[in-house]
């Protein structure tokens, strides 16, 4: 679950699919940059993130970061693309994904 805030404190939540750097250096997730916590990020980059395997009856274990998160610029795309598409969570995508779908007027974003 990825929370953020608008520049007056009101919280929003948001549950997401995400991806990560083997080595948990980066958590990168896909979304529209017309979604309220696009629009959020870009007004105010702090996050809350809640990471938790809700699939067990007994969710006991989480992990809970804050962090600053941005849109990937278009040169980090690739490399932001490869960790979305192959990191710890790999799995099959239904719809190809090039660099292309984030860039200028598409309205996915990399973050």
């Amino acid at each position: 679950v990825l929370a953020t805030t608008s520049t007056d404190g009101f919280p929003w939540a948001t549950p997401i699919f995400y991806n990560y750097d083997l080595d948990y250096s980066r958590i990168v997730w896909e979304s529209s940059r017309f979604a309220h916590h696009s629009e959020l990020i870009a007004a105010n980059e702090n996050i809350s993130i809640a990471i938790a395997n809700f699939a067990r009856r007994e969710a006991d274990e989480a992990v809970y970061l804050t962090a600053k998160a941005t849109e990937v610029p278009p040169e980090g795309l690739a490399a932001a693309l490869e960790v979305y598409l192959h990191g710890g969570h790999e799995r099959e995508s239904v719809r190809k994904r090039t660099v292309e779908l984030y860039l200028e007027d598409q309205p996915l974003r990399l973050y």
